[in-house]
């Protein structure tokens, strides 16, 4: 029986993620309730780009932050609206949750880190390169120091994660369909990720709220692997050398932003406290059911 008693308010219900958490918590049993932009029978609407007029409801006890532009070509090509949705105005619903001692869980990302970054624990120097993850960082930035200075800070956490692998994303959905199609798959090997599955990231914040645990906490793969990589592990029984083709990012017709950046995570006294443990792949396969 869980001891997570009230209400949960998921901030951003339309992302996958916060899907998928919604379905873990039905049946856990636990109550929740949830925005999205547009107004629905018994949904509340939120939309990040005008966060002044919207309400708590009632007995909300904590807030998770699955809400924000989270495209990286997107957040490079449309500075302004981004940077309005995942910092300005994250910042300023955060304050409201947060004023009313609302415990928020504010999902961040790997992308605070660069290369030059090796030793990347929850206290290691952050340095962004991608517009996208100096967004996450000044968000992040912004709710710690207004919860320091109001005495806040047992009501905020911070989960970093990596790229979440499942079988109804992309990119594992459109490598599945070519692979059962017979296609040749065009994988890049200069774009990297250091993978986690759906069930441990949905384990890790409703071990987060559970114990109201504040601080930053990373949860990443065990290992990193170029797409080239992973494909060749993920689908190594399904597919033959002649049906993977190893690329780089720039023979793809789209602007790829992050290529050749590091995406691992490690976890350091905080993460270790509350049990969090960095993804082998073979829990992954398994849960993709390749």
């Amino acid at each position: 029986m869980s001891s997570v008693k009230k209400k949960i308010l998921i901030v951003g219900g339309e992302s996958k993620l916060a899907k998928n958490f919604m379905f873990f918590l039905k049946k856990k049993n636990i109550k929740f309730l949830y925005t999205e932009k547009k107004h629905k029978n018994k949904i509340l609407c939120l939309n990040l780009r005008n966060v002044k007029s919207f309400k708590i409801p009632n007995n909300i006890t904590s807030a998770v932050f699955f809400a924000y532009k989270s495209n990286i070509n997107y957040c490079e090509e449309n500075y302004n609206d981004a940077q309005l949705i995942n910092v300005k105005n994250t910042f300023e619903l955060a304050k409201k949750f947060l004023k009313k001692k609302i415990f928020v869980l504010f999902l961040s990302s790997n992308l605070v880190f660069n290369n030059s970054v090796k030793n990347r624990y929850e206290d290691t120097k952050k340095i962004p390169v991608t517009n996208y993850g100096k967004m996450k960082s000044q968000a992040e930035d912004l709710i710690y120091k207004f919860c320091q200075k109001k005495k806040l800070s047992s009501y905020f956490s911070i989960l970093r994660i990596t790229k979440v692998l499942d079988k109804k994303f992309d990119p594992v959905l459109n490598w599945k369909k070519k692979i059962n199609q017979g296609k040749v798959l065009k994988v890049p090997c200069d774009i990297y990720c250091c993978p986690i599955n759906i069930k441990s990231l949905n384990n890790s914040i409703f071990k987060i709220l559970n114990l109201s645990a504040k601080g930053i906490y990373h949860l990443s793969g065990k290992k990193e692997y170029s797409y080239y990589e992973l494909v060749k592990k993920l689908f190594n029984r399904k597919v033959s050398n002649q049906q993977v083709r190893k690329i780089h990012s720039y023979d793809l017709r789209k602007k790829i932003i992050n290529s050749n950046i590091k995406t691992y995570l490690l976890q350091g006294k905080n993460s270790k406290k509350i049990g969090l443990k960095n993804i082998p792949l073979t829990s992954i396969k398994k849960e993709l059911n390749i």
